[in-house]
């Protein structure tokens, strides 16, 4: 609910990529991108 408010942001537990989802960055990619994560819209950090 804090994200929502904050950030206008629904179902963000959703979003959460663990080992569960993804054991290698281009499957993880892959997630960020279906599920429309915020994270895909800021600059690299490398």
């Amino acid at each position: 609910q804090t994200a929502k408010e904050l950030y206008g942001i629904d179902n963000f537990t959703d979003m959460v990529g663990d080992e569960t989802i993804a054991t290698d960055p281009e499957e993880l990619v892959a997630f960020l991108t279906e599920k429309g994560h915020p994270a895909l819209g800021l600059d690299p950090m490398m």
